[in-house]
């Protein structure tokens, strides 16, 4: 039996992976290639019963070591189809990933990445892990992929509590401020790095008084707090529409709501609509709050500290959302891949008349604004080699979007 025992407890060690012991209890990852990998780490209590369109509570120890070896849960999409598509997907699901070389020699740099997808679908797994170990390990970057509440599990507002969403990236952030120096991240070197809605979401982190001062740099790719539907002006009339539908009173409708099971608000969720069918696109979004968002953009970004940032927009944006046919799941932009190659003038022109000036808007200088809009989106710039013009207007339609 002697024997026996000692070959068996070898074993046991070698299959091990690495552990690391935060703030709140141990973890336990695992290698790939020149990476130690951790994923589905807590960094708020979970989000459900009481605590349903509550701001994020900090996650309660855990005494045994953490089985971070597998991605968990993605926050619950706005869209029941989207939620079918993923094989685990729910409300508890406030978890975070940690990709970090596996020698660390000193404290290292850390890109803090928030996923996008309009703050209605999206996770923090959808990039998986093997790009960032392979793209940045290398270079001595650790990368955390984070996830919050999205759709009206983010959103949804009774008037004067919302934000879920941005909440829960705030908590994200610190819970990486006050730990990652554990996974041999530097706090003092953290770059929040987003894309589209994850863009706005970083832009809104350097503002907001709650995160302004937790990062050092940033990186807004393809948006920001100033694009219109960054802060929906729909949200309180959709939330009050959706409490209607499920028959919630108005003055008491976020008790009522915790009460509503996921399969009731989906149901009540579809016979709303998933989408506004005009320019301001997103039923779900961020609010000025007074809270997170004190303030316009305008006012928060005068108040909030200068640390250096990087702006830039992605081209063709529009095709990304061809290509993960989601299109239509956000917003009434989507296209098909047939529909994304017959993009021309005319169809430019039928959006922007369609999209952006409905109902009458700008009134008696509709035609005025038309012939700039014309001016801007369909003639300048357009390429006379006919081959070029259907990627020519395809950026034009994602600058529309």
């Amino acid at each position: 039996m002697r024997v026996l025992l000692v070959p068996l407890l070898v074993v046991g060690f070698c299959w091990a992976g690495p552990i690391v012991d935060t703030n709140y209890g141990k973890v336990e990852g695992f290698e790939y290639e020149n990476a130690e990998v951790f994923l589905a780490i807590p960094f708020a209590k979970p989000p459900v019963d009481d605590l349903r369109f509550e701001k994020p509570e900090s996650p309660e120890p855990w005494g045994d070591v953490y089985q971070a070896t597998q991605f968990r849960n993605d926050c619950t999409p706005h869209y029941r189809l989207v939620a079918q598509f993923s094989s685990y997907s729910g409300e508890d699901c406030l978890t975070l990933n940690v990709i970090k070389p596996k020698k660390v020699e000193k404290k290292l740099p850390v890109l803090f990445w928030v996923h996008g997808g309009g703050y209605e679908i999206g996770s923090g797994s959808q990039h998986g892990y093997e790009f960032f170990a392979k793209r940045y390990t290398p270079e001595g970057v650790i990368v955390v992929t984070i996830q919050y509440r999205l759709g009206f599990m983010g959103f949804f507002t009774d008037g004067v509590h919302g934000n879920y969403g941005l909440f829960d990236q705030a908590a994200a952030l610190k819970f990486v401020k006050e730990n990652i120096e554990h996974f041999g991240g530097d706090p003092e070197q953290i770059t929040i790095w987003g894309y589209s809605a994850g863009a706005a979401s970083v832009s809104q982190l350097t503002m907001s008084p709650y995160t302004r001062d937790l990062y050092s740099k940033a990186i807004i790719m393809s948006a920001s707090s100033f694009v219109g539907w960054a802060t929906g002006p729909n949200v309180v009339e959709t939330s009050k529409e959706l409490a209607e539908i499920l028959d919630c009173p108005w003055e008491r409708a976020k008790e009522c709501m915790k009460k509503k099971t996921l399969h009731e608000i989906f149901d009540a969720v579809e016979k709303q609509g998933y989408t506004t069918g005009t320019i301001d696109i997103l039923r779900w979004s961020p609010i000025i709050d007074g809270d997170y968002l004190p303030s316009n953009p305008e006012k928060l970004i005068h108040d909030a500290p200068v640390k250096p940032t990087l702006i830039g927009m992605s081209n063709k944006e529009g095709s990304y959302f061809a290509a993960m046919n989601m299109g239509r799941v956000i917003a009434d932009f989507g296209l098909s891949q047939d529909e994304l190659s017959k993009v021309d003038e005319d169809f430019i022109s039928e959006i922007i008349g369609r999209k952006l000036l409905y109902n009458n808007r700008y009134g008696e200088n509709r035609e005025k604004v038309w012939e700039e809009l014309l001016d801007y989106y369909v003639r300048q710039g357009k390429p006379e080699d006919e081959k070029l013009q259907n990627g020519f207007f395809v950026n034009r339609y994602s600058e529309v979007r």
